[in-house]
């Protein structure tokens, strides 16, 4: 009995000891930024313009309750199935609820914290998977090391922060299959699949992928003798649990497909090329000993995998060679671009599955070190001189290149700092482990082997340390540029006496409105982080109907990057028909929009309040099919949202149809004899800029009372990426092969203010390109106001909206359609005078309620569309599990007896 406590408190000191040099690891591996203290964020991008800015606005919502709607994400949208792509159901999001984050500062300080948690889980996992794999305590550590310290971690942890928790929790998934498969265990399983399913529907369909090849070489190493019965088996046993914990998940996972399903992301057309070029295959080698060469593949390993990876064709035991065979597949997927399109869904190439290949090699190293390291082994000497010499040639190729090389910004993202020496120690570093890991293993039978595993971790632990800390000194550069850029941000954006002043806008006014933010510089999410419902969001799951209406139907000028709708570009008649009703403008971009007046100025900001404001709905009397629609022009497109409604083609809504000439826009087709070309020319359609090119137009409505827009109808001819600026306002088209560009022919700019500029001034970044069109569009501010004051006779009063509930009351003079600024969706509920109506999608994108003559009263109720059904299929699943079990365990408990 005392031997037995005495090994069980052996095995937990182990146990402890081994978990405290993983957490050092996990903070090792964070070195540049734990030694160097910059901030956590790569100081642009999306970890800061689109996931910084998710914490303090879903910290806000569901610490007030609310999991349902919000106002303030773009024109309204679903705060459950709308983040389930980020952290609406993961568990490390809820647990960073328990922390103050309401600002971007304390958001980005507090996930290097979070960052380092995940790391040291996610090596504690694949470390007691490797034990229960009967591994050594050192492969284990050893192996655990390789997968944390592989780079992929540290970049999509700083880059796009939920994406890491796909690496997380891999582990535990396959920790679980293996005791379903080898002990008859389920529980762990079960959850674990459960987990992933919930916490990321995208990560889970990696993960479920590589779940199912694993189980193909689980079969292989489980059996001794191979039938198709055997298979077919093992695999419905292993899918049977798979669905258990899969239905678990149904709440989540139905609202989250139901909001893919329903982007505006399916346009482009897949080609998917049957190899890499060769700057790919040439750069693989150092991409996976020393530093990423390509940005996408992110997965560093320490020299010690050369060795192993070698060996392993060396290799007799049959499990480990089984296991290798296995590395070689996945190494050959990795080779291969469709692998990189099927584990993205099908879609464009993405590096993202890449921290299956780390998985991989981490347990593949584990298995092939424990039989290196066996006494009888004997270690060929070509095997070390092979991996010498492939290591020695590299190190020769970067050091010439870094020590030879002026052009220094090819190994650093900041020349000329203390980081470009960091590099160039590096490629010494990186021979000399080959070095010390090669004295290691040749004298692995002469000296103790506490002292072999201890060298080996500590030379693993240095290597990866290194490799991720010169990593980031190479692609990021020096902690204080990072640290500058970041303190300018915050000196000025987010601040907590100008999210009070919104605070204060909406106690002074508490009705619904929307509010246009015109800030020191254009951040799409700022609406989360002020709090006030606005007209931008940066969201993968952005609904589709919104995103075509901004892009296309009304083609307002935004980012040409999906997934991002940001303000009306100014555009006056879209910003009333939508309920704006205040603009607040930073000093330093300040300039009068027409019909509002100043309220007062608060610091660096104005506040403008429109004379001419409209509610969330208002009534239409007649309507327009798509077809009429898609004749009209923008300007028009503009006033026919303050007339009548467009309605999808075939619609029967027994309403008088709309005649599109009431429209009163004006229209100028430029031609070329209007234009003044400098460094460019015109052949018909063939337009030709060289250097500084301008196009200049006299404006035809100059100091006339309205809105311009110019219509441009181009494109490159090699349809490669331009840059168009007009009148100082800009739009980047991205090229047709950039995996982000939207797809674009037709640009729509809108110019001017309360007066009109005289020269349209159009510049063009140098190329080739076809202009099929070129016009300006007007519409008058008279008939702007003549417009809204009809419409606000005609509006919706008495108005109550909160999140997920919009009631009032309107007079309908005739039959006719409520129009309500509200995204359409299947998750609302329409109520008129208490009777449930079925809506329409009206004007491309929002929610149109048949009314008859007389007065109404309109509820609206919204519910995240499939999360009944999902939890229904959740609750229904965990019942017939919890009754499976309670029957399992007294049938246990009555055959004991």
């Amino acid at each position: 009995m005392n031997q037995k406590k005495l090994n069980i408190s052996k095995n937990t000191r182990n146990i402890l000891l081994c978990y405290g040099l993983i957490l050092v690891s996990a903070i090792a591996i964070h070195a540049y930024f734990v030694y160097f203290k910059p901030y956590f964020s790569e100081a642009c991008c999306d970890s800061l313009t689109q996931l910084a800015h998710f914490y303090p606005f879903l910290q806000n919502e569901y610490g007030q309750g609310n999991f349902t709607w919000s106002w303030e994400h773009g024109l309204g949208g679903d705060l459950f199935a709308g983040y389930l792509f980020y952290y609406s159901t993961s568990p490390f999001f809820w647990v960073s609820m328990l922390f103050d984050l309401s600002s971007l500062k304390a958001t980005i300080e507090f996930k290097l914290y979070m960052s380092i948690f995940k790391l040291f889980l996610a090596m504690i996992f694949l470390y007691h998977l490797l034990r229960c794999l009967k591994r050594s305590n050192t492969s284990a550590l050893i192996g655990s090391l390789i997968y944390g310290g592989s780079l992929y971690f540290m970049i999509y942890s700083l880059r796009y922060d939920f994406m890491a928790d796909g690496m997380v929790w891999l582990s535990l998934v396959i920790l679980g299959y293996e005791r379903l498969i080898d002990k008859n265990k389920k529980s762990l399983f079960v959850f674990a699949v459960f987990l992933i399913v919930c916490s990321n529907f995208y990560l889970a369909f990696i993960s479920s992928i590589y779940l199912f090849l694993y189980a193909i070489l689980k079969y292989f190493l489980k059996e001794e003798t191979y039938s198709f019965l055997g298979f077919f088996k093992h695999y419905v046993k292993t899918g049977f649990y798979y669905l258990i914990g899969f239905l678990l998940a149904a709440f989540a996972f139905l609202p989250a497909v139901y909001s893919y399903l329903h982007v505006d992301r399916f346009y482009s057309e897949i080609r998917i090329p049957l190899f890499f070029g060769e700057d790919f295959y040439q750069a693989l080698f150092g991409n996976l000993f020393f530093l990423t060469e390509r940005i996408g593949f992110v997965v560093v390993f320490p020299v010690l995998v050369l060795f192993l990876f070698l060996y392993g064709f060396l290799i007799r035991d049959k499990q480990t060679k089984i296991r290798f065979w296995f590395l070689l597949f996945i190494f050959l997927l990795a080779l291969i671009p469709f692998t990189y399109s099927l584990f993205n869904g099908l879609s464009n190439m993405q590096y993202r599955w890449l921290y299956l290949f780390s998985f991989t090699f981490s347990v593949t190293s584990s298995f092939i070190l424990d039989e290196l390291l066996r006494k009888e082994v004997r270690l060929p000497r070509a095997m070390i001189g092979l991996s010498m010499f492939l290591l020695g040639l590299f190190c020769l190729y970067k050091g010439f290149g870094v020590w030879f090389d002026s052009d220094t910004s090819k190994h650093t993202a900041d020349p000329g700092t203390n980081l470009i020496f960091l590099y160039k120690f590096g490629v010494c570093f990186i021979f000399l482990c080959g070095i010390i890991v090669s004295v290691i293993l040749l004298m692995k039978n002469k000296w103790p082997r506490e002292i072999v595993s201890a060298s080996l971790i500590v030379v693993v632990f240095l290597n990866v340390s290194f490799l991720n800390m010169s990593a980031f000194g190479s692609l990021y550069g020096h902690p204080a540029a990072l640290d500058k850029r970041l303190d300018t941000v915050f000196s000025w954006y987010g601040l907590a006496k100008d999210i009070q002043m919104f605070q204060d806008i909406k106690k002074n006014d508490p009705g619904f409105y929307r509010t246009t933010l015109i800030n020191k510089e254009d951040y799409i999410n700022e609406a989360l982080v002020y709090h006030f419902n606005g007209f931008g969001i940066y969201n993968s799951l952005l609904s589709g109907n919104v995103h075509n209406f901004f892009k296309n139907e009304y083609n307002i000028l935004q980012v040409n990057i999906p997934s991002q709708i940001n303000k009306l570009d100014n555009r006056l008649l879209l910003g009333t028909a939508l309920a704006n009703k205040y603009y607040v403008i930073h000093r330093e971009r300040a300039f009068q929009p027409y019909g509002y007046s100043l309220v007062k100025e608060v610091g660096d900001y104005q506040i403008w309040k429109n004379n001419f404001t409209l509610p969330i709905g208002f009534f239409y009397d007649a309507v327009v099919d798509e077809h009429t629609f898609a004749r009209l022009n923008f300007s028009e497109r503009d006033q026919l949202l303050l007339k009548a409604a467009v309605v999808k083609d075939g619609t029967d809504t027994g309403l008088p149809a709309f005649n599109p000439a009431q429209l009163k826009d004006k229209t100028f087709p430029v031609k070329k004899s209007n234009l003044k070309l400098i460094n460019a020319s015109l052949k018909g359609h063939l337009l030709t800029a060289k250097q500084e090119a301008k196009l200049i137009i006299q404006n035809f409505f100059y100091k006339q009372q309205g809105e311009v827009l110019v219509d441009m109808v181009i494109g490159r001819t090699d349809g490669g990426r331009y840059e168009l600026n007009v009148n100082e306002k800009r739009f980047i088209y991205f090229g047709e092969n950039s995996l982000y560009n939207y797809p674009k022919d037709e640009v729509v700019f809108r110019v001017g203010g309360v007066e009109q500029p005289k020269e349209i001034v159009i510049q063009l970044s140098p190329g080739q390109y076809k202009l099929e069109e070129l016009k300006l569009t007007f519409n008058s501010f008279q008939t702007y106001r003549e417009l809204v004051k009809e419409k606000q006779k005609q509006s919706l009063q008495n108005v109550k909206v909160t999140s997920g509930h919009v009631s009032g009351s309107i007079y309908a003079p005739k039959n006719g359609i409520l129009f309500l600024s509200i995204p359409y969706s299947e998750g609302w509920r329409v109520k008129v005078d208490g009777v449930n109506t079925k809506s329409l999608e009206i004007n491309s994108a929002f929610i149109g309620v048949p009314i008859t003559k007389g007065t109404h009263k309109v509820v609206l109720e919204y519910r995240t569309p499939y999360l009944s059904l999902g939890l229904a299929i959740s609750v229904t699943t965990l019942l017939i599990l919890s009754g499976a079990f309670l029957y399992h365990f007294r049938y246990q408990r009555l055959k004991k007896k």
